[in-house]
């Protein structure tokens, strides 16, 4: 009997041996039953004790080691990838996505200082950066008046353009009033406002970040219009800014009121289309300037008078529905900012979104020549904003 249970523990001491040496690509390490001299290597690669380095031995122990180690990690990774779409980057300690990765898209630039002279100059360049980047459809770029005698280009590419100009000036953060088009039989301008977090000209760009629909399109469309794009800065996370929406709608009323009277247009009739937070700065802008009625603030009262009509999509006008986005700015600068434009926990606007309603629905109603608004809101639950669970902070 004892026998018996030494041969079976012998074969499978053999069968464990031989399963140990196979090579993942299929071939057997054989070991040698033979006794070795000490400069003889333990496995040979043609199944037959062979020759080699004494010191050779623990180097490829230990690269072995390392390929089993790496490997073990590799296939970790991608089973949390695959299970909660973590990408890999998660096990060294940076915040997760929670959706794919997109392929990288080109920046949107601004260049301004463009002296009325050099017109022609600017025209030929943006078209040769523009052709650079494979544009198949629209312009693919701007050229506009920002005054009587400068003019503003807008331009999509994945490096910073070099203006072949030194006293051009580029910048990426659009802040301020933007033209996007300048028809000389313009008749009414048509003035965008982009929402929380969000940016002047990417804001409306394509899925692929290449094309604009307000540059590239809406002017095919609509020709007699001049377009124009409005940013400001609403960073959710790791704001300094303490600016409420009042001083953000003081600061739009300022800026326009200077690009019409630069550009001589101030008795143009004006149209707002506005997305998220821009249709609440653009309301309490419209507010405002309906009690400039002093002479100092006379030109801030004709934004309000030269309003004919408003596009609002998917406008807070009831607040946002969004508890992550009170933690997130909870002890920031612009904590009370974000918490005016949230709902309250049983669903009613907060006391400024409230105000304002009221406000702008009077307004409304005194108009002459009633203003002609169109809205639109969503009707299925879209996340537009992320926020990690681990940090705390913005996904996207």
């Amino acid at each position: 009997m004892d026998k018996t249970r030494a041969v079976d523990e012998e074969a499978i001491s053999q069968r464990r041996r031989k399963k140990s040496c196979e090579r993942v690509d299929g071939t057997t390490l054989i070991e040698s039953a033979e006794p070795r001299a000490p400069n003889e290597n333990k496995f040979s690669p043609n199944g037959q004790a062979g020759q080699t380095q004494p010191h050779n031995n623990q180097a490829v122990a230990t690269l072995t080691s390392f390929g089993v180690v790496m490997s073990f990690l590799m296939l970790f990774e991608h089973l949390l990838a695959k299970i909660w779409r973590l990408p890999a980057l998660f096990l060294l300690g940076k915040p997760p996505e929670l959706l794919p990765k997109a392929p990288p898209k080109p920046d949107t630039w601004r260049i301004r200082g463009i002296q009325k002279v050099e017109r022609d100059v600017a025209g030929k360049w943006l078209q040769g950066q523009a052709e650079e980047l494979g544009h198949h459809e629209g312009q693919g770029f701007s050229l506009a008046a920002d005054s009587e005698r400068t003019f503003c280009a807008t331009l999509i590419s994945y490096e910073r353009p070099t203006p072949p100009k030194a006293s051009w000036h580029v910048d990426k953060d659009f802040i301020g009033v933007t033209p996007l088009s300048d028809p000389e039989d313009a008749n009414v301008d048509v003035v965008a406002v982009t929402g929380l977090g969000g940016h002047a000209l990417g804001s409306f760009r394509s899925q692929d970040g290449v094309l604009v629909w307000l540059r590239d399109f809406a002017p095919k469309d609509v020709p007699r219009a001049r377009f124009v794009t409005y940013g400001y800065d609403t960073t959710v996370v790791d704001s300094n800014s303490n600016q409420g929406v009042h001083d953000l709608a003081s600061t739009l009323l300022d800026r326009l009121v200077d690009f019409r009277r630069d550009t001589q247009t101030q008795q143009r009739p004006l149209c707002f289309v506005c997305h998220s937070l821009g249709g609440v700065v653009v309301k309490e802008a419209l507010v405002i300037s309906s009690n400039a009625i002093d002479q100092e603030h006379i030109n801030q009262h004709e934004v309000m008078l030269g309003t004919s009509g408003l596009v609002l999509m998917g406008v807070p006008n009831l607040g946002l529905r969004h508890d992550q986005l009170r933690t997130v700015v909870n002890g920031q600068p612009n904590d009370n900012f974000v918490t005016d434009l949230l709902a309250r926990k049983d669903g009613e606007p907060s006391q400024y979104l409230a105000r304002l309603t009221d406000d702008f629905a009077r307004l409304c109603r005194l108009q002459q020549q009633p203003w002609r608004i169109v809205s639109y809101y969503e009707k299925l639950g879209s996340p537009t904003l992320l926020v990690s669970t681990l940090t705390s902070r913005l996904v996207r």
